[in-house]
């Protein structure tokens, strides 16, 4: 008696391997794909490549890169909402401001415009909410600034005395 057994092994194509974040680009790549980035990372690093071809393990190492090229946006885009100038301000709002902190605000204003203008597109919309009303803040704590030092160079002109017969 012959004892032989047909074995059928189906493959998925290493490109499948990145389909969940195939729309994903460095464009539009944000915080909530951070986990689907992640699982592809993992699922490549799982492949056995002991027989992968060379080209199969190029693109692996192509699909490893391109995630550690968007892991390292959606990295670069929270840190630039989190800069030294922009936690240094946290506290100051138009009601608390000094003209000492001017310097601090001008200096988290050009942070926060700068996030807005270079990763504007890879914020949730919860965190853009949150940076704009950073800079929302920041604008109205130097509007306050603006106001109080238009309102002591009108004082500034004032005379320092007011006779009787200056009111004519």
């Amino acid at each position: 008696s012959n004892n032989s057994k047909i074995v059928t092994v189906t493959m998925k194509p290493i490109s499948s391997l990145a389909q969940s974040i195939d729309y994903v680009n460095g464009e539009n790549v944000k915080s909530s794909n951070k986990e689907a980035i992640d699982a592809v990372k993992e699922s490549v690093g799982e492949v056995d490549i002991s027989n992968a071809t060379d080209s199969e393990k190029d693109a692996l190492n192509d699909i490893n890169g391109r995630c550690d090229e968007l892991l390292d946006i959606i990295d670069k885009a929270q840190k630039a909402t989190q800069t030294e100038n922009i936690k240094n301000v946290e506290g100051i709002n138009p009601d608390n401001v000094t003209e000492d902190d001017r310097d601090a605000l001008d200096k988290a204003k050009a942070d926060l415009e700068k996030a807005l203008e270079e990763y504007g597109t890879n914020y949730t919309d919860d965190e853009m909410a949150k940076t704009q009303s950073d800079l929302e803040r920041v604008n109205e704590s130097l509007k306050v600034l603006d106001d109080v030092k238009a309102v002591e160079d009108l004082i500034a002109e004032l005379p320092d005395s007011v006779e009787p017969d200056d009111l004519d």
